[in-house]
């Protein structure tokens, strides 16, 4: 399992577009908002979109918001998964 992580961790580095698909973002999902807010804090100025494919893409928003914090320069894209050519975007 660690070796999971690590490779997530690699793959992280140096990225401009982020796709969160089919996650939730739960509260209870706590490692997981752990590692995605130290990530978007060592990424800040290279990450400059977030899609996000889920049936309430709303709702994961919020949450993606939460973890961004103050980093008001990237652009968050919401998109259902039974409709990927109607885009609903954000800016934070």
């Amino acid at each position: 399992m660690h070796h999971e992580h690590f490779v997530l961790a690699i793959g992280f580095i140096g990225i401009r577009r982020l796709i969160i698909y089919g996650l939730s973002l739960s509260p209870l999902d706590a490692e997981l908002s752990t590692y995605l807010k130290t990530e978007f804090d060592r990424n800040q100025n290279l990450l400059k979109d977030i899609y996000v494919v889920n049936p309430d893409f709303e709702q994961v928003i919020q949450r993606v918001r939460m973890l961004l914090g103050a980093n008001n320069s990237i652009c968050i894209t919401g998109v259902h998964p039974e409709d990927l050519h109607k885009e609903v975007h954000y800016s934070i």
